[in-house]
């Protein structure tokens, strides 16, 4: 029986540590199975072009779960911020999404043309005739790794980027292109998608409008430094004997509840709004995942709260420490 990890540096688990990390891995997996359920009756309704955002933001959100529950059943935490924020993302823009038509309206137009926009940028470096390219180019020579390397280039780049020029020009599209380029003139930078049709101005008021500004100044702000790849003290070191530094394990359970439970709480409010608005015929599903997942929820809040009960004592101790060893 594996009872200690050699050192710090291994990445093999103890088997305690293992069968609670599966428990909370297939909690999530039981979550992505509704998301599935979910996804597959909205597309089994049919529909237009203007279904496909809403949908294809929900399969985003349950793939970023998907990923998170791999992540925890091997005890790989920390890089879990960085998919709970994009998961958190998601979240507000599908709320913001569904509040117009239950997804199928203006907002979700924005979204295409913005996404045909983002798609043409792109391309247009890697066509060889565009002056986007040639500062490619330029760039290429600048790099340290790259200087002697083929510059990226789209061989098809500039007969893809005229279909994308003649279906934003179309009826459907060209009154929302107008708008992007409106609202680009107005804020002097490439817009979001939200920003259209005086939309919100940024991610902050997208998360006010649709009406949890505490969820985003407490969650995303706080899963950021993780995705800027800045958060490298906090959890990564301790001083459990006085004045000497150790470093923490490369795997680490600490967080899993946390992770975890913040994935239950964005995955129920994703839920609940989408099958109102889009499949309430599913309710009966919903809530036998609500059941299945309620005693995890409490279980992990008290875990969490647990936790952050001992970090703050654990830095009282230490800038207690700190003091009497001036």
């Amino acid at each position: 029986m594996d009872t200690k990890r050699e050192t710090i540096f291994s990445r093999m688990l103890i088997d305690e540590d293992k069968v609670q990390l599966i428990e909370l891995s297939s909690i999530l997996d039981r979550t992505v199975d509704l998301g599935v359920a979910i996804l597959e009756a909205d597309l089994a309704r049919g529909g237009d072009e203007l279904d496909l955002p809403p949908i294809l933001f929900l399969k985003n959100l349950i793939s970023n779960i998907d990923g998170i529950s791999v992540l925890v059943a091997n005890s790989i935490i920390e890089p879990c911020n960085t998919l709970l924020r994009t998961l958190l993302e998601n979240f507000l823009s599908l709320e913001y999404l569904l509040e117009d038509n239950s997804g199928s309206g203006q907002r979700s137009r924005n979204f295409m043309v913005w996404d045909y926009v983002e798609r043409r940028k792109l391309l247009k470096k890697g066509d060889v005739n565009s002056p986007e390219h040639a500062q490619l180019s330029k760039k290429f020579k600048q790099d340290k790794r790259l200087f002697d390397s083929p510059v990226m280039s789209f061989p098809m780049a500039d007969k893809i980027c005229e279909r994308i020029d003649t279906g934003l020009n179309g009826k459907p599209n060209r009154e929302t292109w107008l708008e992007y380029e409106r609202t680009k003139k107005i804020i002097k930078k490439t817009p979001a998608w939200y920003n259209l049709f005086n939309g919100p101005g940024s991610l902050e008021g997208l998360a006010a409008r649709v009406g949890y500004p505490a969820l985003y100044d407490i969650l995303y702000r706080g899963f950021s430094p993780s995705s800027h790849g800045n958060n490298i003290v906090p959890g990564k070191i301790s001083f459990s004997d006085g004045p000497q530094v150790n470093l923490e394990p490369l795997r680490d359970k600490m967080r899993a509840s946390e992770t975890v439970n913040h994935c239950l709480e964005i995955s129920n409010l994703a839920f609940r709004t989408y099958l109102k608005k889009r499949v309430p015929f599913l309710a009966e599903s919903y809530g036998a995942w609500v059941t299945y997942t309620s005693p995890y929820r409490t279980q992990l809040n008290s875990e969490v709260s647990e936790m952050i009960k001992k970090e703050d004592q654990w830095l009282l101790d230490r800038l207690q420490l700190n003091g009497r060893s001036r």
